[in-house]
């Protein structure tokens, strides 16, 4: 097999046998070639390794090929055509993709977004949002649940906790498609600072029904608590993002402090 028939540059590597067995074949070979088409490995005027190259390059069957080829194509992934080959399309995916630090500052820069409010209720607050609020264990607090659509598609889903003398401030009214730090503004109640982190996890059976993805779909979750210029937390936050419709990008200096040099974040 030519060197340029594989699809990674990477060589052979058998499916079947990796960490995921549980995974049918044809599942982890579709995983596989949709992340590549995404990252358009694939040139639009070049066809696609051929059904031989493909299943040679990971050690599968015709059929296991052609039936990833199917799923690919019935999502509008790829295109036969007859004689020529199959080719990947293109979805202009950097027109799709928000890339921000964060989404209040998609809102400020100008995209045009949507939210809807799924919920708005005082609850018990859970030991985490304790932690992060430094309320009392079972004091009660307003838990906003939020979905947001870029486009028509849905692309965060949002729950924020806040401590319950905020509760007058917030109702649907108040928020309709603005963040929910600036109807604190609103009420000179102004954040400062906040204290983040972002991992990844993968969509439950409520995130795949609300966002309209597969159970089992990754997700890139923001947990952020909010402080106020005298250090009292303001809100939790905790976010769900799909990867492919939103990237989280931020710019970086590097610097030298104490002799140890680091990258350290530019507002």
């Amino acid at each position: 097999m030519k060197k340029s028939e594989t699809p990674s540059g990477r060589g052979s590597r058998a499916l079947g046998l990796t960490r995921s067995p549980s995974l049918p074949v044809y599942h982890q070979l579709y995983v596989v070639l949709k992340q590549q088409i995404i990252d358009e490995i694939y040139s639009p005027e070049t066809p696609l390794p051929s059904e031989f190259a493909l299943g040679d390059v990971y050690k599968v069957s015709r059929v296991t090929v052609r039936r990833t080829l199917k799923l690919l194509e019935t999502e509008g992934l790829i295109e036969r055509r007859r004689g020529v080959g199959t080719f990947a399309i293109f979805s202009k995916k950097s027109s799709e993709t928000l890339i921000s630090g964060g989404l209040e500052n998609l809102i400020t820069i100008g995209f045009e977004t949507t939210a809807k409010t799924l919920a708005l209720e005082e609850v018990s607050a859970p030991a985490l949002i304790n932690q992060a609020l430094k309320v009392k264990k079972g004091e009660h607090c307003i838990c906003v649940e939020r979905l947001r659509m870029h486009k028509g598609l849905p692309f965060s889903l949002t729950k924020i906790w806040l401590p319950q003398d905020y509760g007058k401030l917030i109702s649907k009214e108040s928020l309709g498609d603005r963040p929910v730090v600036a109807v604190l503004e609103d009420a000179a109640i102004y954040p400062t600072s906040a204290d983040q982190s972002i991992s990844a996890i993968l969509a439950d059976d409520i995130c795949s029904e609300i966002l309209n993805i597969d159970i089992g779909a990754p997700l890139i979750r923001l947990r952020r608590t909010v402080f106020n210029r005298n250090g009292t937390p303001l809100l939790h936050q905790l976010s769900l993002y799909t990867p492919e419709r939103y990237e989280y990008q931020m710019m970086l200096t590097r610097g030298n402090h104490a002799g140890r040099p680091q990258w350290k974040h530019i507002d």
